[in-house]
C-alpha cells in the first residue's frame, strides 16, 4: 500500500505501474476488477463504478467491505435523502446497495455501519477519522483471520482486539488518578465525588 500511496499521490501514476513493480499482481488492461476474489473493494475511478451486477459479483467473490464514495455505473453520488429547501443531502453510497443485496440473498437483516458516523459530541476531528480508519482496518483483519466474536479496541499506542465476552464480562472502573480525570478536574469539572456546599 505504501507504494500505491506514493505512486498515486506523488507521481499521479497508473495502477498498471504497480503491477509492473510487483509481478505477482494480476492486472488486465481495460477490464473491470469486480469479478475477482477479494476481501475488500476500493472503487477509486470512474471506470470502476459499481453497478447492481458488480455488487452481486462482489458478494459472490467474498468481499466483506466496500469503500464509500462508489456509485452505480452511469450514476452520480448516491443519496439516502435530500432536502431541496435547505440544500442539504444525506449521502449514502454503495454500502447501502450491497447491504440491500445481502439482505435479499440471505433473507437476513443487514445494516450498514459507516465508521465515520460513530463519533460522539459533534463533527469528527482528524483524530476521530484516523481512529475510525484504524478500527476498520483492524476489524477487516479480524474477519480475514476468522476471529469472530471479537471487538476492536484502542490501548494506546496500539489498536487491539479482545473477545467480546471478556470486554463485557466485568465492570471496568475509571480510576481517580487516570489522566483524563486529572485533566477534567484541573479544568473545574466535577467528577461527582466531591461534596460541594453552596450557601
Amino acid at each position: 500500500l505504501d507504494y500505491i500511496m506514493e505512486l498515486k499521490n506523488l507521481y499521479r501514476g497508473r495502477i498498471r505501474e504497480y503491477a509492473e513493480q510487483y509481478p505477482g499482481v494480476k492486472y488486465v488492461e481495460g477490464a473491470r476488477p469486480w469479478g475477482e476474489k477479494a476481501d475488500i473493494a476500493l472503487p477509486s475511478a470512474t471506470q470502476n463504478e459499481i453497478n447492481g451486477d458488480d455488487a452481486k459479483k462482489l458478494i459472490a467473490n467474498g468481499v466483506i467491505a466496500v469503500s464509500e464514495g462508489a456509485y452505480e455505473q452511469g450514476g452520480s453520488v448516491s443519496l439516502i435523502s435530500s432536502d431541496e429547501k435547505n440544500r442539504e443531502a444525506r449521502l449514502g453510497g454503495i454500502g447501502n446497495k450491497v447491504a440491500e443485496e445481502i439482505a435479499k440473498r440471505t433473507g437476513k437483516e443487514c445494516r450498514v455501519c459507516v465508521l465515520g458516523h460513530l463519533q460522539r459530541g459533534g463533527g469528527p476531528t482528524s483524530l476521530d477519522r484516523v481512529l475510525c480508519t484504524a478500527f476498520g482496518a483492524k476489524a477487516v483483519s479480524l474477519v480475514k483471520e476468522g476471529k469472530f466474536g471479537y471487538m476492536v479496541s484502542s490501548k494506546p499506542p496500539h489498536i487491539c482486539s479482545i473477545k467480546i465476552s471478556e470486554a463485557i464480562g466485568k465492570l471496568r472502573l475509571v480510576q481517580p488518578d487516570d489522566d483524563m480525570v486529572v485533566i477534567a478536574r484541573s479544568m473545574g469539572i466535577s467528577m461527582g465525588d466531591e461534596i460541594k456546599t453552596v450557601f
